[in-house]
């Protein structure tokens, strides 16, 4: 008799988000929603969300009532209307023939069903709205777009209602979830750094705490010339110093700032003794052969450390 697989609950602080659409020949498998986050005993976690799809809300069709069959009609009319304006648009001007043809597929709507709802604007009552479910994220502005220019017909004219949300914070709102909030999920996967789940089992969970969340701080130095601002072109990195703090972690009483978790200065060139009288104390010094290699072992290092948050001096454009 085969053993039933054990469920388990993972729970985890949420880091970052972001999504995917897989796809094949013929239509969206799905979008599939990325949490990374960190568990409370310090392990970095990775989720594949499924079974989450992208939607709108639309009035109803001129003397539509909501029955199940009007709303099969208005998905069969839909589908076909996105499948005839990608197609136009991969026989169209050759800036816009890739965007269609990587769009081209035959299947774009999931469902469409009747909802009740209410429009906030203007204190209505509630009332009947379509809400159309799609397979990519990117099709719902072009439904919008179509709908409200009459590229469909003066039948589907009509008022769209929540089509500029962001994928993923659609994701979080009709979750629940809050910025760097918790997240718990069952699985009857093993222990694991990666788990594959469908969206009904997530769900947030309010805990006041924080995860041992690990926080890299880097600068960089440049060979630079006299008066003149660095440029990637003509001034090399000489130096790349690393500061790892985990959240959380003793302070150190003789510099008022967290211990490191790993303190580790990468430099191709020897120091200048008229700047610098002695390595940092406590930091690790990699001698490297020359600014290609110094990179490339600062990479590996940056992978190898697996940092949840990434500052330093002027290094917003990495956002």
């Amino acid at each position: 008799m085969a053993r039933k697989k054990s469920r388990s609950t993972v729970q985890f602080q949420l880091v970052d988000i972001d999504y995917e659409v897989r796809t094949d020949n013929y239509r969206p498998l799905s979008p599939i929603v990325i949490l990374y986050g960190r568990k409370l005993d310090g392990d970095a976690v990775t989720v594949h969300v499924t079974d989450f799809f992208p939607y709108l809300y639309m009035e109803l069709p001129d003397g539509a009532t909501g029955t199940t069959h009007e709303c099969n009609v208005v998905a069969r009319d839909l589908n076909r209307n996105l499948k005839e304006t990608f197609a136009g648009e991969a026989r169209g001007q050759p800036w816009r023939k890739q965007y269609g043809q990587q769009r081209m597929h035959d299947i774009y709507i999931k469902s469409v069903e009747a909802v009740t709802r209410c429009n906030v604007y203007g204190y209505q009552q509630p009332r009947t709205f379509l809400k159309v479910t799609t397979y990519s994220p990117k099709d719902v502005p072009t439904i919008r777009n179509a709908l409200w220019e009459r590229k469909w017909g003066r039948q589907y004219r009509k008022q769209t209602y929540e089509c500029d949300f962001l994928f993923v914070l659609r994701f979080l709102v009709d979750k629940h979830i809050r910025g760097a909030g918790w997240i718990e999920f069952d699985t009857d996967q093993v222990q694991s750094a990666h788990y594959v789940v469908a969206a009904p089992s997530v769900r947030a969970v309010d805990l006041a705490q924080a995860a041992p969340l690990r926080i890299l701080s880097f600068d960089l130095e440049v060979s630079g010339r006299p008066g003149i601002f660095p440029e990637a072109e003509h001034d090399a990195i000489i130096q790349i110093a690393n500061y790892e703090t985990v959240h959380g972690a003793p302070i150190d009483q003789a510099y008022g700032t967290p211990t490191p978790r790993s303190y580790k200065i990468f430099q191709w060139k020897p120091y200048d003794k008229e700047t610098f009288v002695s390595d940092p104390p406590g930091a690790e010094v990699v001698l490297c052969r020359n600014e290609s290699d110094m990179l490339t072992r600062w990479a590996h290092y940056v992978q190898q450390q697996d940092p949840d948050f990434i500052t330093g001096v002027s290094c917003s454009w990495l956002s």
